[in-house]
């Protein structure tokens, strides 16, 4: 009896001379064909099954911009490139309480960890790079004022001065930590904001600009 090939899975199959021309499945993968004529001195059992179809081009994987360390101002460890950390709310590498490599206390002025050798200047510099910079107002905000608006709500002279994203992260961190400690939390969070805004926006009255994550 003459065969041909499913061109769907490429079995075998028995060529019924009564369902020549018509549609019919494949026993085996279901797949949906018409059975071939056979033509005299042709067999179809003899013609390779066809190649089957080329996969569909895979996209190219994305850079993704990760990379584990410590953050520099709590020293819980996460990515450093992360918008804050998890643990304090402060992005990883705005602070030098902690080098970001072994986790060790560093000097603020230091440039490199004294226990690891790790850079300590160029990562902070790279982050500071990578953040939108808040320029000096005409007239520029007083710091007074802006210390005075972070006491009355965790943030919100570092929203007037421009650090919107860092305010609001301050906010919701003080908020939430805040519902964990039964308000015990906000004795060290409020007086942060407070001196925060307040140095901040000295620097902006001295003509200088800042990071939009930048402290102090």
């Amino acid at each position: 009896m003459n065969s041909c090939f499913c061109p769907h899975c490429g079995v075998r199959i028995a060529v019924i001379q009564e369902l020549v021309g018509r549609q019919v499945a494949c026993p085996d993968c279901r797949g949906q064909f018409v059975m071939p004529e056979v033509r005299p001195g042709v067999n179809p059992a003899q013609t390779p099954p066809p190649n089957p179809p080329a996969p569909p081009p895979t996209k190219p994987q994305q850079n993704v911009r990760y990379q584990l360390g410590h953050c520099r101002n709590c020293g819980t460890r996460g990515d450093l490139h992360a918008m804050a950390c998890l643990a304090c709310g402060v992005p990883p590498l705005a602070a030098k309480t902690f080098c970001w490599s072994c986790c060790a206390q560093t000097d603020p002025q230091a440039i490199m960890c004294v226990n690891c050798h790790a850079p300590l200047r160029a990562m902070t510099d790279a982050s500071n790079a990578s953040q939108k910079r808040i320029c000096p107002k005409n007239p520029p905000t007083e710091p007074a004022v802006a210390c005075l608006l972070s006491f009355l709500i965790v943030g919100l002279g570092q929203i007037i001065l421009g650090q919107t994203q860092k305010g609001l992260v301050m906010l919701l961190a003080a908020f939430v930590l805040g519902a964990v400690t039964f308000g015990g939390v906000w004795v060290v969070t409020l007086p942060i904001s407070m001196i925060d805004a307040y140095l901040i926006a000295k620097k902006l009255k001295q003509g200088n600009s800042v990071g939009e994550w930048e402290f102090f």
